[in-house]
């Protein structure tokens, strides 16, 4: 795959960035931090997955929430999750009522003539008569868990109920499937799929894309991305001169061949593992030393 040098996006160069990243000289970094490769190999390919989740959670296109109900994982999970599952979750000695929240089954059980949610009907939902209801001493969550819910938040769930009430996994456990590309007004300017994301989110901020950086702009992003070095004269100037299509595409692969890109995103891994280190072991070994 070749990439235009006269063009980039930050999401463009990301893109190049993590799909060569599997072939990064793991063992370089092995080398400087005496740990074994496939435990930085894996937390790299942690990363990607964090960042791809991450992508998953920028606003949608134009007309896109008004046509789709709430997402599951993205909309309903954070407010079910920060005040329901406290008292309707997982724990069974902090459970009330015999109910839980993070189960379908049985949240949508019938429970002697009345459903906590009835999947297509949030008027004859208790869970909707619960949160909306007017005094304070029967109102879920109650006030000593935490304040009422939102306008927005109610109407989450009340559009997620009328849609079906579909649970879904944690995303780390969904296949991965291709996303359909938005629609776009100004196609000529999109050179790849991720540029189609890119301009429908500028579109939608009724935003028009920045001009296209020069070769000596682009030569120190990539360096400063990848290596967290600036290039040197020599290194730019090569660059600059270089008019073939496939100069980016050999420079991005210089780079991400070099042991700087190693040393670079290997240091993020070395203060994770230094953290664990410090404020992790040690502390749990002296609590435990001082309770033995």
């Amino acid at each position: 795959m070749t990439y235009p040098a006269e063009r980039t996006t930050t999401l463009g160069l990301l893109d190049t960035f993590f799909i060569s990243s599997l072939r990064i000289k793991v063992s370089r970094i092995a080398s400087l931090s005496n740990l074994n490769s496939f435990y930085i190999l894996n937390f790299l390919k942690l990363s990607l997955g964090l960042v791809i989740a991450a992508s998953t959670m920028l606003p949608l296109p134009a007309g896109a929430a008004e046509n789709s109900s709430p997402d599951f994982g993205r909309d309903v999970m954070p407010i079910l999750s920060g005040n329901c599952f406290s008292c309707h979750g997982a724990d069974a000695n902090k459970r009330e009522a015999k109910l839980r929240l993070d189960l379908r089954e049985d949240a949508v059980a019938d429970r002697d003539g009345y459903q906590v949610i009835m999947p297509g009907n949030s008027e004859m939902s208790e869970l909707i008569h619960m949160i909306t209801e007017e005094y304070d001493e029967d109102r879920m969550p109650p006030p000593e868990k935490g304040p009422r819910l939102t306008e927005a938040q109610i109407n989450i769930l009340r559009q997620w109920i009328d849609s079906g009430a579909e649970y879904k996994p944690h995303w780390a456990f969904v296949p991965a499937q291709r996303s359909q590309l938005p629609p776009v007004s100004k196609k000529r300017w999109v050179k790849s799929p991720i540029d189609q994301f890119v301009l429908a989110q500028l579109e939608f901020e009724k935003l028009s894309p920045a001009k296209p950086a020069s070769r000596e702009t682009l030569v120190r992003r990539a360096y400063l991305d990848l290596t967290g070095l600036p290039p040197s004269p020599e290194d730019s100037a090569t660059f600059v001169a270089d008019k073939s299509r496939d100069a980016w595409a050999r420079l991005v692969e210089k780079l991400l061949a070099s042991p700087q890109y190693g040393e670079r995103w290997g240091r993020h891994w070395l203060d994770v593992a230094r953290y664990a280190d410090s404020s992790g072991f040690e502390t749990v070994y002296r609590t435990y030393s001082r309770e033995s």
